[in-house]
């Protein structure tokens, strides 16, 4: 922007010098050249000014709270199991996840990465009515500023240091909340590939016996 002043500049300097009158013939070559480089730089202002206010504001990781757990329910079969852990490595090496719940059948079958320990998890935690609402609008919900989500005490498993939140439906019985520990951490592309992975999960545990004692 410095530069497009000093253009500006530059064109009434040169004005001034070359002895050209103040007020001259518009039609003229020089009043031509003058319109034509205040307009250019005036363009230039705007980009600048545009790209200012476009750029994405960065946001530092937060170190995270709680106990880093890898529970998986008894009821799941061993290749759910898995399919779950692949998910969560997936996740964690491609996104800024730091936790993966998963709840099928309004049952915790899993919860991989942080948890906060001082309350009841893994097993012992309890499906809110938010992911329910999830479940029964069949659309995902992503929360990219959790501390700030008067919501956010339903989710009394996970640690206060989570930053953002995805519940992404697993068909019609269950949800994975996926968290991350930068706010707004989650990219467009990152919530398509959690979205890809969430089909991929519910298919395996909608299988035969993929969830023992239903």
């Amino acid at each position: 922007m410095t530069r497009d002043k000093a253009g500006i500049s530059s064109i009434l300097l040169n004005r001034v010098l070359s002895g050209v009158a103040p007020v001259s013939d518009a039609g003229s070559s020089q009043s031509r050249a003058d319109v034509i480089g205040i307009v250019l730089s005036a363009a230039c202002v705007l980009t600048g000014l545009q790209w200012s206010s476009i750029k994405a504001r960065t946001y530092p990781k937060v170190d995270q709270g709680g106990s880093l757990v890898e529970f998986f329910s008894e009821a799941l079969e061993e290749d759910a199991a898995e399919e779950i852990q692949w998910c969560y490595d997936s996740l964690k090496a491609s996104t800024p996840a730091c936790s993966l719940v998963v709840f099928y059948k309004g049952k915790c079958v899993s919860h991989l990465g942080f948890a906060d320990t001082s309350n009841a998890c893994g097993e012992g935690a309890e499906m809110g009515p938010m992911c329910s609402t999830m479940i029964d609008k069949d659309k995902g919900n992503y929360i990219p500023n959790l501390r700030v989500y008067p919501g956010r005490i339903e989710f009394t498993y996970l640690p206060d240091t989570v930053q953002a939140l995805i519940m992404q439906p697993l068909g019609d019985d269950g949800v994975m909340l996926v968290c991350s520990d930068t706010q707004r951490g989650f990219t467009k592309i990152d919530q398509s590939w959690i979205a890809t992975l969430a089909e991929k999960l519910d298919v395996t545990l909608g299988g035969a016996q993929a969830v023992s004692g239903e």
